[in-house]
């Protein structure tokens, strides 16, 4: 008897705790709640709630509401679609990893001015709310016609606007001024993050040491915006592209830092020159960013670098261009320019920055919607086997400036071996849209914008465009070294046979060889050989028929070509 009371009181013991009621407390600001989509979009952690078993009943409370979960789940997932109920109405709740904007503004939002808006920013963090002050107002050109919006915003100090509130942003930038990308026209809502990130692992300034927090682009986060109680999507927050980014020079009574953005073709695409007028703030596809309209406007120094561009010598442009713009930057941005194949960006959605006086100009990329396929509106555009250029590089493609055309061959194939290799790329497109997709995003996009403002099938379609554009990519810088090795047969004078059946003869004079490497057109290593001998032979009858590219390395020099397996 005393066995089974002692069991009895266990058991009774044991229904107290598993059949229970739980309420979730919401705080302030860690949800959004649209009532004309009856949605509840959520980022308070869940973790916590791994196991409901013998839960009775299931609350969460919002806005001093209790809403109550209809079906009881076994336990609670990031992304899952719950159907709540108040009163008589029931939502769609969704939790998020994603941190959380609300805006609230009494005014219109325009192009222009900032208007006055209330901004509150949460995460899935204990963390408090980050909460400001801030005008707001629509960015962008063409997009502006787009539904969904997107936007500048300025934290300030108060509602006068007088003082700037500068605040780190999910560990971006100590900073007041932002953006808001809406990625409408992307199918997919991963093209501007992936990108961005994208070039920063490509390139860095050049004066980095002098300048440890200056950044070669900006950083992005992805967030779930609403605007006055209207949830409006993912979008990504943004950093901008300014004088602090870059860490430029201030103007001091003398121009140092300079940035200038490409707003449409012309002058920034240097295929053409007019006057310029130091009363306006743009000319020739340019708008003038720094130094500040309050420093002076003043067009002279990027007006002769356009003039030098296209109207210079042969001999001037060959011998004067590695001191006009960065030869590592230019090369780094033909190669990204091709490789997202961004039709839009050869001189339009640009910048062009310099660093401080007597030195050279750089390019910082922009807007990097239209790519992997797609151009500037959302449609598919499936060309993979061209190259994008300007006026600028068909004078260094034309030129006999080996430093640009060797050089860019001899980078596309060093990056090629690390974060331009295939399934890198195809890893951070699959892994942007899978975090997006398990989250719920595209479904509340769906709800938001409609099923015709996500297209799932672009996944497979980009997945094979980045297959094919960087194949083509590397017969194309191959080809560019191909011709420099045929003429240089006084130091290289025979590769033969190419096209082979399977064994590769190399013969050299006057050079030791240090290494050769040969690679798929993936970037996957084939053969890696060192301390060479004049004369080399390679086998290649285990290849499968297609192009290689073989990387052979002397002691002062590389150079790059392909290989023809049949």
């Amino acid at each position: 008897m005393k066995l089974l009371f002692t069991i009895l009181i266990i058991l009774a013991i044991s229904s107290l705790i598993f059949s229970q009621d739980i309420e979730i407390v919401v705080k302030e600001g860690k949800f959004l709640k649209d009532e004309d989509l009856n949605l509840i979009v959520c980022n308070y952690n869940i973790t916590e709630y791994d196991d409901l078993t013998g839960v009775n009943s299931l609350k969460i409370l919002i806005d001093n509401n209790f809403y109550e979960f209809e079906i009881i789940p076994d336990n609670l997932q990031f992304g899952v679609n719950y159907e709540v109920v108040y009163q008589t109405d029931s939502y769609q709740l969704y939790f998020s990893i994603m941190p959380l904007i609300n805006i609230y503004t009494d005014f219109e939002i325009v192009d222009e001015p900032k208007v006055l808006a209330d901004f509150v920013l949460t995460d899935t963090t204990d963390a408090d709310a980050i909460i400001s002050v801030c005008g707001i107002e629509l960015r962008g050109g063409s997009s502006q016609s787009f539904p969904k919006k997107s936007y500048d915003l300025e934290l300030w100090e108060d509602e006068t606007g007088t003082e700037n509130n500068n605040i780190p942003l999910l560990n971006m930038r100590d900073d007041d001024d932002w953006i808001l990308l809406a990625m409408y026209n992307e199918p997919l809502r991963i093209r501007n993050v992936i990108n961005h990130s994208l070039w920063r692992k490509i390139h860095t300034p050049y004066y980095i040491d002098q300048e440890d927090e200056a950044m070669s682009g900006i950083k992005t986060q992805y967030v779930e915006v609403a605007v006055n109680n209207e949830y409006v999507g993912i979008y990504a927050l943004g950093e901008q592209v300014d004088k602090k980014q870059l860490q430029l020079k201030k103007y001091n009574s003398e121009i140092r830092g300079e940035l200038y953005k490409g707003i449409r073709w012309g002058a920034s695409t240097f295929t053409e020159l007019s006057n310029y007028d130091n009363n306006e703030r743009t000319w020739g596809g340019f708008e003038m960013k720094y130094p500040k309209e309050d420093d002076i406007t003043d067009w002279e120094n990027i007006y002769n670098f356009v003039d030098f561009v296209i109207n210079s010598t042969n001999e001037n442009f060959e011998n004067n261009v590695a001191n006009e713009f960065v030869m590592n930057n230019v090369i780094d941005y033909f190669i990204f320019l091709n490789l997202l194949r961004a039709t839009d960006n050869t001189g339009k959605n640009i910048y062009i920055a310099k660093y401080t006086d007597n030195e050279p100009y750089f390019y910082v990329p922009w807007d990097l919607d239209g790519t992997y396929g797609i151009i500037w509106n959302g449609n598919q555009e499936n060309i993979t086997d061209d190259i994008l250029s300007n006026g600028f590089y068909n004078r260094l493609l034309n030129s006999n400036v080996a430093i640009f055309r060797e050089d860019v061959s001899n980078r596309w194939f060093e990056l090629r071996g690390n974060v331009l290799e295939i399934d890198s790329i195809i890893n951070s497109i699959n892994n942007n849209y899978y975090l997006l997709l398990l989250n719920g995003n595209y479904d509340r996009e769906i709800l938001k914008w409609g099923s015709d403002k996500i297209d799932f099938s672009n996944l497979d379609y980009t997945d094979t465009w980045v297959n094919e554009r960087i194949t083509f990519l590397d017969i194309y810088f191959g080809n560019i070294t191909s011709n420099i090795l045929n003429n240089k047969q006084d130091d290289i004078y025979k590769i033969y046979p190419n096209p082979t059946n399977g064994i590769v003869n190399l013969e050299f004079t006057n050079h030791n060889i240090t290494q050769i490497m040969i690679y798929d057109l993936t970037g996957k290593t084939m053969i890696e050989k060192i301390n060479i001998q004049q004369n080399e032979m390679l086998d290649l009858s285990s290849f499968v028929s297609g192009i290689y590219i073989i990387k052979i390395q002397t002691d002062n020099e590389i150079f790059t070509t392909k290989i023809v397996k049949e």
